[in-house]
């Protein structure tokens, strides 16, 4: 069986905290440690100030306030590493959200490295290590997709909410969260395409009403009857799928709704300009999704650049320097 690799994500995160005030311990940190990992590295986040932190005592959206970090995961190889990398980092910016009180939010991506690798070049065993280099997606500029749509911008309620949860979803990146925001969206809309008369489930044993409301999803099958290319049970897979995002009933969840996107966001636009007097097929919008793509590259080694120097050491020892603290009975 192929061993797991040790490799690290480096990047910036927007994060509005003065690491160098006293903590409400009365301690002054340095760095935030988060080892989640048992010592194997599979987990691990390092967040310090960049060496270019603005400094002062206001901060503005505008104007953001780095932070380095580094983040390590255990992987076969550099795709497995770019995507299981990616994900513990948005898992981990969760927890870091209760720590600091702040909302952290990643600015970019610098490059993920394979830290074995490299450990090898440190012992004189190899004279390169693998990389991919980060950066940003770019598109290219077109004209005005929907003009014709100026004539219809005056939406329902029903219409302004899915809207909003529509370019909410839009501007995500997890596939997660972006098919769950496209749901939303989906739902708001429903009852515009074509009203759920039944508002609550009737009782199976006397068919009275039971009070408990009814999912409005009469327009969602409408919309999906507007497809006949799609699968035969779709709506059961976007439903399933919701349901197992919202309740973690499924470790498979999150890859279905990367598979769904597309169709539940053509979906939840359909609804949209049926609502606005629009014909579906006309209106369109650019995928903003990222494609899945790793740009794999190899560095030369030498102990200058040393990927690891500006933190002061390899993420194993950060990682058993941290061990040794709690050990001790470190706060």
């Amino acid at each position: 069986m192929e061993q797991s690799a040790l490799w690290v994500l480096e990047g910036v995160l927007s994060l509005p905290v003065d690491f160098g005030a006293a903590a409400p311990t009365g301690k002054r940190i340095k760095a935030v440690l988060l080892d989640f990992s048992n010592g194997s590295g599979d987990g691990f986040l390092e967040i310090a100030p960049a060496s270019n932190a603005r400094t002062g005592s206001w901060w503005s959206a505008s104007e953001d306030i780095g932070h380095e970090f580094r983040a390590s995961v255990r992987a076969t190889d550099v795709m497995i590493a770019s995507l299981r990398a990616r994900s513990f980092l948005d898992a981990a910016l969760d927890r870091v959200m209760v720590v600091t009180g702040v909302l952290p939010a990643v600015l970019r991506l610098t490059v993920l490295y394979n830290e074995d690798e490299v450990d090898e070049c440190r012992a004189g065993a190899r004279a390169e290590y693998t990389i991919t280099p980060m950066g940003e997606r770019t598109r290219s500029i077109g004209p005005i997709m929907n003009p014709h749509a100026v004539a219809a911008l005056r939406p329902g309620m029903r219409a302004q909410r899915a809207l909003r949860w529509f370019r909410k979803a839009m501007t995500l990146t997890e596939p997660d969260d972006r098919f769950l925001a496209f749901y939303f969206s989906l739902e708001c809309i429903s009852n515009d395409v074509r009203e759920t008369i039944e508002k609550t489930h009737r009782c199976r044993s006397c068919g009275g009403d039971s009070g408990i409301g009814k999912s409005q999803t009469d327009g969602v099958r409408e919309l999906i009857a507007r497809h006949p290319e799609l699968p035969h049970k779709v709506f059961g897979q976007l439903t399933g799928t919701r349901a197992a995002l919202v309740h973690g009933s499924d470790d498979t969840a999150k890859e279905r709704a990367k598979v769904l996107e597309p169709i539940i966001q053509r979906l939840a636009l359909d609804g949209i300009a049926i609502s606005l007097g629009l014909e579906p097929a006309s209106v369109s919008v650019v995928d903003t999704r990222t494609p899945e793509m790793v740009l794999i590259a190899t560095a030369d080694y030498a102990a200058d650049t040393d990927p690891s120097n500006r933190w002061g050491g390899p993420v194993r020892e950060a990682i058993a320097r941290l061990r040794a603290e709690h050990s001790a009975g470190a706060p």
